[in-house]
């Protein structure tokens, strides 16, 4: 976590964001290969109501998420299988505070 953690903090550029609050969750899955795809965002505010942020936060999320590598690779039974991962990132007045899980 704390590499990750590390990526977003340093390349979230907060400047070029609108200051909105809230929580955007990326989902997406890892295929057998260990390669990310299939990328779904789902925003909120901070009593878990649908929102829809500026493309400014949402759009440099997202890339940074899909730029991220050396996701693990899942086996079942001794076969690889794809699996889904998610991060949700908590912003406060436009600045990312938090990366959950």
């Amino acid at each position: 976590k704390s590499a990750l953690e590390e990526v977003f903090f340093s390349k979230f550029n907060s400047e070029k964001v609108a200051k909105e609050t809230g929580l955007i969750r990326i989902r997406f899955v890892i295929n057998c290969k260990g390669e990310s795809d299939r990328f779904r965002l789902q925003a909120m505010d901070t009593n878990y109501n649908e929102k829809v942020f500026d493309k400014s936060s949402t759009d440099q999320l997202l890339n940074i998420t899909k730029q991220l590598k050396g996701w693990g690779i899942k086996e079942l039974r001794g076969q690889p299988v794809d699996y889904h991962q998610y991060l949700i990132f908590v912003l406060k007045d436009g600045q990312l505070t938090k990366i959950l899980p």
